[in-house]
């Protein structure tokens, strides 16, 4: 049986009511059958958030795996869209 306890952390900069940059690191171990690390990731990355409308937010994101241990490493590019209630 296989587990993994990812951990994320973010560091956000609010400039204005409006606006948020952020930078984030994640660690993700994954456990194997015996109590050793049988693999695992990194991820660093830089985004934002605007809020477009008293509704409507979007959000960018990209960040990059730089090291990983059985896993492949590479790039991620994000936009989403997000509406708030």
């Amino acid at each position: 049986s296989l587990f993994t306890t990812p951990v994320k952390g973010f560091l956000s900069y609010f400039p204005n009511r409006k606006t948020t940059l952020y930078a984030m690191i994640e660690w993700g171990p994954t456990w194997g059958m015996n109590p050793t690390l049988s693999n695992f990731y990194s991820q660093v990355g830089l985004g934002g958030k605007y809020q477009l409308t008293r509704h409507l937010e979007v959000e960018i994101l990209g960040s990059l795996f730089p090291i990983g241990k059985n896993q492949g490493a590479g790039h991620t590019y994000n936009l989403g869209f997000r509406y708030l209630h």
